[in-house]
Parts: structure tokens; sequence; C-alpha cells
């Protein structure tokens, strides 16, 4: 893994941006969870969140029980239940900002013909 890290090149942002031109079709990502720790969790949902895809939803599958009775189990779990809600949260802001810009542009190109 060392050794392709250190061989990676990262690709243009032009190149990326025609790539992505061409596929629009929507992706969704599954990540599948067993007793994982929250951190893990969130990082693994946060990753995904960030990756340059037009068009993605991220689905979380929790396969712990779903009423457990230890309560450092049910702790857990509650975490892990909340966390696609606390990323979708702290995404908010920025995907409204994007999103309004993105009308922006579009109605300006509309009127400009």
């Amino acid at each position: 893994a060392f050794n392709r890290f250190v061989e990676h090149v990262r690709v243009t942002r032009a190149e990326l941006d025609r790539h992505f031109f061409h596929h629009d079709r929507p992706l969704t990502v599954l990540i599948p969870s067993y007793a994982e720790e929250p951190d893990v969790i969130r990082k693994t949902i946060w990753s995904a969140a960030l990756q340059e895809y037009p068009s993605q939803r991220i689905v979380l599958l929790i396969d712990d029980s779903p009423n457990p009775t230890k309560p450092d189990v049910l702790a857990r779990l509650t975490e892990t239940r909340g966390i696609p809600e606390e990323i979708m949260e702290r995404l908010r802001v920025p995907r409204e900002r994007f999103g309004e810009a993105l009308l922006t542009l579009e109605h300006e190109l509309l009127v400009a013909g």
C-alpha cells in the first residue's frame, strides 16, 4: 500500500471535470456496519460524502442487534444511528450555498441565451 501511495499521481481538476461531465448516473455507496466504533463509521461516511461524484447516495447498513440490553452497546448504537443526521446537518449550509449558486448560474445562462 505504501508503494502505491508513493507512486500515486493526482489527476488534474480539468480531467476530473471532463470525466464527470459524461457520467451523470447516480451512485449508491453502501457502508456495512456491525458493532463498529462510531468514530470509524463517522470517518467512513465523511470519506464517502466528500468524494467528487455528481450524484451519490450514501446508505449506512447497521447490522447490530436493534434492541441491545447492555448500556454501553445501546449507547454506541444510539450514537451510530445519529451519525448520518449529524453529517447531513454539517453539510446543510454548504449544500444550500452551492445549490443557490448553481441556480443563479443556470438562470444567468438561460437569460444570456
